[in-house]
């Protein structure tokens, strides 16, 4: 998943203008946004003792949390060099939303079948790619932006497409099946 994470990066839209996805992805803040929700900076061994006790999570984390995420199941705490990591399911999938030490909200990866994704932007990939499935929907958020990294597989190849709130899409990886 890093590995995808940090090619959303390394790609550039075809679009121009300043309010693109280019420009946000490019943009210092979420370089290091994705980096942290890829776990690439402070890898956590989830399996380790090294879960933080929640009464020692920021309450205004806590707070935030529970509004942002209604529908989270089994959260774990976990204390990063940055301030505080919850990795939590979703409807039926991993994801993480990061805090820092004062407990305000830095970013969040969550993980969602087709179903799950704006009609909209459903309707965006599916028109384009006509002949592939939607295998994998996965939604990196900052503050004040976010940006949808799609995987989309056929008989013969899979891609990675990105789609911005302004509905820009673009290529981001594409593999022949072996």
């Amino acid at each position: 998943m890093a590995c995808l994470l940090t090619a959303a990066t390394q790609h550039s839209a075809k679009a121009q203008g300043t309010n693109n996805v280019a420009s946000f992805t490019s943009s210092k803040i979420f370089l290091k946004s994705i980096q942290t929700v890829a776990s690439l900076d402070a890898p956590v061994d989830f399996n380790s003792t090294s879960a933080a006790d929640v009464n020692a999570v920021n309450v205004k984390a806590i707070k935030d949390f529970k509004s942002r995420f209604d529908k989270a199941a089994n959260e774990k705490w976990f204390s990063i060099s940055s301030g505080y990591m919850s990795y939590f399911n979703m409807d039926g999938f991993g994801a993480r939303a990061f805090y820092d030490k004062k407990g305000h909200w830095l970013s969040s990866l969550t993980l969602s079948t087709e179903e799950k994704l704006p009609t909209d932007v459903r309707r965006l990939v599916r028109s384009t790619y006509l002949d592939y499935t939607i295998t994998l929907a996965e939604k990196v958020e900052i503050p004040g932006n976010y940006v949808y990294i799609i995987h989309l597989e056929d008989k013969t190849t899979i891609k990675i497409i990105r789609v911005s709130p302004e509905y820009e899409m673009d290529e981001l990886q594409e593999f022949q099946k072996g």
